[in-house]
C-alpha cells in the first residue's frame, strides 16, 4: 500500500518539474541535446557497458529481490507479461526523466554561456551536485527544491518498498530455507537482525566521507559482481537446469508456451553479450574517481575484496553440493551434465 503512493508521486513531481523547465531559457537545447543521437557513440564498448549497468539499477535483476518477492505471486500469474511491461515503464520513466533533467541542464549552459556538453556530469555529482545548483538559480528557487527534494525522498522510499524490500527479503529467505526448522518461527527477529545490519553499516556513507565510500562501492560491488552473477545465472537456468524445462514450468503456469525468442536469449544472446562487456570492463578498468581526486592503491584492493564476498560464496556453495552427490567429481561435473543436457 505505501508503494502505491511512494510510486505515483514521483510522476506528479516530475511532470511539475518538466512543466516548469521547459519554460527556462535554454532548455530547448538541452532537450535536443537529449533526443539528438551520436551514433558514432554505438561503436564505443563503455556506452554499452554504462547502459547495461543502467538496467541493473534500474530493473534490478540478480540482486535476488525480483526472485524473492515472486514467491507471493499466484501459481497462474502471467510472469512473462509483467516482465514485459516492467520493463517498459522503467526505461520509458528513464526516458521521460531525461526531459526535465536536460532541460535544467539546457538553463544551466545558457546562463554560464557554455555548450550542453560541457555541464553535463555522471555518477552522483549530477543528482546532489549539478541538478540542485541549477534549481538554485530558478526564481521562488525554495519551492522548487521542496519539490525536488519530495521526489527525491518519495523515490527512495519506493525504492525502499519495491527493491530493498525485495533484497531482506532475498537475505533472510536464503537464510530460513536453509535451516527451516530453528528460523521459520523466528524470522521476524532474523529480520530485524537483518535490518539493524545493514542500518549500522550505513552509517559510514552519511559521514563526510560517505560519497567516497558510495564512489567505491558503486565502482566495484555494484557493477563487476552483478555481471559476473548475471552470466552464471543464465549459464545455470539455460543450460544446466535446462531452458526446455524452464519453458514446461512457464507453460503450466500461463497455459502457453513462451517464444522461441526468450530460449536464445537466455541460452545464447544475452550470456555472450554480458561475457564481451565484462571483459571489456576488466580490460579497461581504471581506478575510481571523484571529480579531481584518483582513489589510493589501498582503497582500489578495499573495493575489490568488497565486491568478492557476492562472488566467492557461488563457488564455494558449488563445490560443497558436487562433493556430496554419489560418484566421482568427473562423474558428476561432466557425464551427468552431458546426459542431462541430452536428454533436456
Amino acid at each position: 500500500q505505501v508503494v502505491y503512493v511512494t510510486a505515483t508521486v514521483p510522476y506528479i513531481f516530475l511532470t511539475i518539474l518538466l512543466i516548469r523547465g521547459c519554460m527556462l531559457p535554454g532548455a530547448l537545447d538541452g532537450i535536443i541535446f537529449f533526443l539528438k543521437p551520436d551514433f558514432k557513440k554505438l561503436m564505443d564498448p563503455k556506452v554499452w557497458a554504462e547502459a547495461c549497468l543502467q538496467i541493473f539499477y534500474s530493473l534490478g535483476p540478480t540482486w535476488g529481490g525480483l526472485i524473492a518477492m515472486s514467491r507471493y505471486n499466484k501459481f497462474n500469474n502471467n510472469c512473462l507479461k509483467d516482465s514485459v511491461v516492467i520493463c517498459l515503464v522503467c526505461c520509458g520513466t528513464s526516458f521521460y526523466s531525461g526531459f526535465i533533467c536536460f532541460s535544467i541542464i539546457g538553463f544551466m549552459a545558457h546562463n554560464i554561456g557554455t555548450n550542453v556538453s560541457d555541464v553535463i556530469t555522471t555518477g552522483p555529482g549530477l543528482v546532489f551536485n549539478v541538478y540542485p545548483e541549477a534549481i538554485a538559480q530558478l526564481p521562488i528557487s525554495p519551492f522548487w527544491s521542496i519539490c525536488f527534494f519530495i521526489m527525491l525522498l518519495t523515490l527512495g522510499l519506493d525504492s525502499l518498498a519495491s527493491f530493498l524490500f525485495g533484497m531482506i527479503e532475498s537475505c533472510t529467505n536464503g537464510v530460513v530455507d536453509e535451516f527451516p526448522k530453528f528460523l521459520k518461527p523466528r524470522k521476524t527477529r532474523l529480520t530485524l537482525i537483518v535490518c539493524v545490519m545493514f542500518f549500522l553499516l550505513g552509517i559510514p556513507l552519511c559521514s563526510g566521507a560517505g560519497i567516497y565510500i558510495f564512489q567505491i562501492l558503486d565502482w566495484y560491488a555494484a557493477a563487476f559482481t552483478a555481471m559476473i552473477i548475471a552470466i552464471l545465472e543464465c549459464i545455470v537456468l539455460g543450460h544446466i537446469y535446462g531452458a526446455n524445462k524452464l519453458f514446461d514450468h512457464i507453460t503450466e503456469m500461463m497455459n502457453r508456451r513462451p517464444s522461441l525468442w526468450w530460449k536464445i536469449c537466455w541460452c545464447y544472446i544475452t550470456p555472450l553479450i554480458m561475457l564481451a562487456l565484462l571483459i571489456y570492463s576488466c580490460v579497461q578498468m581504471k581506478p575510481p574517481t571523484y571529480g579531481s581526486y584518483v582513489y589510493p592503491s589501498w582503497s582500489v584492493a578495499l573495493g575489490w575484496i568488497v565486491s568478492m564476498f557476492s562472488i566467492v560464496p557461488i563457488p564455494i556453495y558449488a563445490i560443497h553440493r558436487l562433493s556430496a552427490e554419489e560418484g566421482s567429481l568427473m562423474e558428476v561435473t561432466i557425464v551427468y551434465n552431458f546426459i542431462f543436457l541430452l536428454t533436456d
